[in-house]
């Protein structure tokens, strides 16, 4: 289900790293940075992914105890997904409502504009780089011979 969602973040990401680009050498660094900005977000997607299918694709003997457990809780009208977020339950829950959290509310340009401001700018000032200069402007040029 995340597929596209993080397809879009990736570009999205990339995007905003790469709008602080001053020079052509910044690349390889930038490409360092998306990396480390977008790697933890990819695997945290795709565990939650993998535990969705799992989930729904559970042997026989563990699949007739959870339809049990969700029958059991749309008869007394609870809704069938929903974890259970006290103590009292135990921490399964709170984890599951953590990382249900924690995946939709990932936010890909706070995350590489944090990187910008929490390492960005402190590895272009220390290779002499201009940190809030004007950025760097690509033409492409056109080729108006005829042929």
């Amino acid at each position: 289900m995340q597929e596209v969602a993080i397809a879009f973040e990736d570009g999205v990401a990339l995007g905003r790293i790469f709008s602080h680009i001053k020079r052509l050498g910044q690349i390889p660094s930038f490409l360092e940075a998306y990396e480390d900005v977008r790697r933890d977000r990819h695997i945290e997607a795709y565990e939650k992914e993998l535990g969705d299918i799992e989930f729904m694709t559970l042997p026989p003997e563990y699949a007739e105890s959870r339809d049990a457990h969700m029958r059991e809780k749309g008869k007394n009208g609870q809704n069938l997904f929903e974890v259970s977020t006290t103590l009292e339950d135990g921490p399964d829950g709170l984890e599951e409502w953590r990382r249900i959290v924690d995946l939709f509310a990932y936010n890909c340009e706070d995350a590489a504009d944090d990187w910008w401001q929490s390492e960005g700018k402190i590895i272009e000032a220390t290779r002499g780089g201009v940190v809030d200069g004007p950025l760097l402007e690509i033409r492409v040029a056109q080729n108006t011979k005829e042929r």
